[in-house]
Parts: structure tokens; sequence; C-alpha cells
């Protein structure tokens, strides 16, 4: 295929309906008008020769010729856009949506200051939350998220990690349970207690299970939620024990409704990373924003 016959402005619209899957929001992401937008997409499904997206009760969705291009689209459009930013690059002046994927409890501790921050220093910046389901390298690969925060992430070929910061892991019952009334409960008190585990895919096992696995020993889970800040709720009136992140644990403490404890055997620290695909590492604004978010979390290290 001839390059210069083709018009490769609708590569961005077909990147936008794949972030978008849906061709208003998409249009509203380009700035071209819905028929535009939708014209656009009959061009490009007779350049690929493919339908590229199949109309569904829940939306477009993309198909597998798609799906299998989004990475190399996006890696392609990130470095045009670093090469027309060069040294001109300012925040004030960028106008697109960051897609960050994360869990809750990074969510409830980094996306308001995240928010307020760009509200300042980059106005045309919208930050995209969306939570953590799947796999870290799927999410940025397929360009689900254009960064992903996360725990116990290695860097390979293609992913690229930051340290953010460390937290540990805090038991929690409800104030009035019997192990309310111990500073630390033992390990045979700790498992005698049905357990809610969080777990954003809805399954096990989680970090307290591998422990206790170590040692010859199991719990009883009586509750999986996908969700940290759903835990506490479950255990208010309940005899059910939960194991958290610190911080979040310390958050949901404050109205004085439950009582926490260190839990019964050493736990690993909570490594939270920021992680992204390798590339985006030379984007210019891609890095201002990774700078930006780092620079957030630096008064949670002294905490």
């Amino acid at each position: 295929m001839n390059i210069s016959a083709v018009d490769l402005n609708l590569l961005t619209v077909l990147d936008a309906l794949i972030k978008e899957r849906n061709v208003t929001r998409a249009a509203r992401r380009v700035g071209l008008s819905q028929s535009a937008t939708s014209s656009a997409l009959g061009r490009l499904r007779v350049l690929f020769d493919d339908p590229l997206f199949v109309r569904t009760r829940d939306g477009m969705v993309p198909t597998k010729r798609t799906l299998a291009m989004s990475g190399r689209l996006e890696a392609m459009l990130d470095g045009v856009r670093a090469l027309l930013a060069g040294s001109e690059f300012d925040p004030k002046s960028a106008l697109l949506t960051w897609n960050v994927v994360t869990s809750d409890y990074t969510q409830m501790l980094l996306v308001p200051a995240l928010v307020r921050e760009l509200a300042s220093s980059a106005p045309g910046v919208t930050v995209r939350v969306q939570p953590l389901v799947s796999d870290v390298a799927e999410h940025l690969n397929s360009g689900d998220a254009d960064v992903v925060l996360a725990p116990f992430v290695r860097a390979d070929s293609s992913l690229r990690v930051a340290p953010l910061f460390v937290d540990t892991m805090t038991g929690m019952v409800r104030r009035g349970h019997p192990l309310a009334k111990k500073k630390r409960p033992t390990v045979r008190e700790y498992i005698s207690y049905g357990h809610v585990l969080v777990s954003p895919q809805g399954r096990g096992p989680a970090m307290m299970d591998t422990v206790l696995a170590e040692r010859g020993l199991s719990r009883r889970v009586a509750a999986i939620v996908p969700h940290f800040l759903i835990a506490p709720e479950v255990i208010a009136n309940t005899d059910f024990v939960t194991t958290l992140p610190t911080r979040t644990a310390k958050r949901a403490a404050a109205d004085g409704r439950f009582h926490l404890f260190p839990p019964p055997l050493p736990t690993p620290q909570l490594d939270l990373s920021l992680v992204w695909h390798v590339r985006s590492e030379d984007d210019p604004l891609h890095r201002w924003l990774r700078q930006a978010l780092i620079e957030l979390v630096r008064p949670l290290l002294a905490s």
C-alpha cells in the first residue's frame, strides 16, 4: 500500500475510537462532528478491509484485528506527538485524556491530589481512572492504560517501573469483636474466624493465604469483595476479620468503629509502583505526567 495515498488523520480517529468505544465521545476527543467521525470509521473499514468495531447492546466492541494493532497504533501516534512536541512541550496547552489504571486503595490516596494538580498545571488533561481488573501488562499492551499503579511489578523488556511508596498490612475487626481485646492475636485466634478477602478479580489466594500456606495453615474466606473500601463495611456488623493496607485501614478506623492490630505473622510489604509501557518512555507529555504523579507521592513517603 502506498502510504502517500492514506489520510493519516484517520489513524487518530481510530485511536480515539479504540479508547472511547463510542462514536460521540471519540468525535469529542478528536474535535470532529459525530457525522464526520462516523464517515471516518467507514473509510477506516475500507482501508483495513475489516469491520474494526461491532455494535452490541453494551456499545462498540473492537474486532480481533483492531485489538491486535491497537498497541502499535498508539506507539506510532506517541512517536509522532513526541516528534512534533520537540523542545516546545508545554503542559498547559496539552489536550488529551490520561488513562490511569489502579485499585480503589490507590485511587483514594492519590487521585484527588492528582486531579487537583493537573487542573492547575495541565488544565487540558482529563484523568480517566479505571479499575485494575487484569494483568498489568495486559492493561498496558492493549492501550487501555497509559500508566498502572500496582504492587509487586517488575520491569521487563516492555514495561518500565518506578517505585512510588511502601505500605504494610494491618488486621481489622469491628469494635466489640473478641479479637478487639487483644493487641495482637495469635495465629490460631486469627484463623479461627471467617475472613473477608479483597480481590478485584474475584478470586484468591491473597498475600495472607500465601504466608499461612508456607506454615501449613489456612483460613476460611467467608466473603470476597472487589474493593478495599467495601471490606470494612462488610465486617462492621459481623465477626469476620479482614487484612488491609495500613493506610486504608487507618482511614476506615478513623470513625471509631474498628479495632486494628498487626497481623500475627510477618507479611511482605506492599511495594507500590508506577508502571508504563516502553513505547511511552520518551514521550514528553507522558514523561511530564509521570513526574507530576511521582512528586505528589513524596509526602506519603514520610507518613
